[in-house]
């Protein structure tokens, strides 16, 4: 198990983790300021109606981004230890004989 650190370092290294988070913010800040105005309705819009929308929309495109990455690299890693337990066992059976 990796020390809180290190997770914390790798995270900080990451582009996805950082656009994921920016557009999180960005959009949420988007909706609030968005929500200060009227909105209107369908056929009516207000002021507010589109950056509330559109600031509500990055939120949600922004969301799946850091667990995305951090599913991606989980498979890599799991990939890389049975790769590396394969080869441990062809080491240790090739010792034996």
């Amino acid at each position: 198990m990796q020390p809180a650190t290190s997770l914390l370092r790798d995270l900080v290294r990451k582009r996805d983790f950082y656009a994921g988070g920016l557009m999180l913010l960005i959009g949420l800040g988007i909706a609030l300021k968005g929500a200060t105005y009227r909105a209107g309705t369908l056929m009516h819009m207000g002021p507010g109606f589109l950056p509330t929308a559109l600031g509500i929309l990055l939120v949600l495109l922004g969301l799946p981004s850091p667990p995305a990455r951090w599913r991606r690299e989980n498979r890599a890693t799991q990939r890389t230890r049975a790769s590396c337990r394969r080869s441990r066992n062809g080491w240790l059976g090739s010792a034996s004989s």
